[in-house]
């Protein structure tokens, strides 16, 4: 007398797939909030996100406007994750310069951050991504910096 067994492999695939059993890995979060130089909005710029230490992943951000950011989930750092934060607001000087890409192409407009390096190339501005979604709010209040 023969007896038969369930297959391994497909009950093995089977149990992978239940709900529950699987770890999904980090996971994006929705981050949101206000920032503002030296007590005013910033009404245009960008705010990056930069993973730090262990944190998986590349960096991500989006605009600010009027005051405000908000970074999508589908687009968002991770939860449990801890991020290196730049802000900038770029400003046309009105000056030019030649484009050396392209000589004889048209001038290239030179342009200026509005927030000092302390809060960009310099940053030590960091947050940690809450696993819930609710406490993801950022806001950041730059204080004017002292140029040396």
């Amino acid at each position: 007398m023969r007896v038969s067994r369930p297959p391994i492999v497909p009950t093995a695939l089977a149990l992978l797939l239940l709900p529950g059993c699987a770890d999904p890995g980090p996971r994006p979060m929705r981050v949101w909030g206000a920032v503002s130089y030296d007590g005013q909005p910033v009404e245009d710029g960008r705010i990056i996100f930069s993973p730090t230490g262990n944190t998986p992943g590349g960096s991500t951000g989006g605009a600010i406007e009027a005051g405000r950011y908000d970074i999508p989930s589908r687009s968002g750092p991770y939860a449990g994750g801890t991020y290196r934060v730049e802000i900038s607001s770029l400003e046309e000087t009105g000056r030019t310069l030649e484009n050396a890409v392209d000589p004889g192409g048209p001038a290239l407009a030179v342009f200026f951050d509005r927030i000092p390096p302390a809060y960009n190339s310099q940053s030590t501005l960091s947050i940690t991504v809450a696993d819930d979604s609710s406490g993801n709010q950022h806001d950041f209040d730059l204080e004017e910096v002292a140029t040396q």
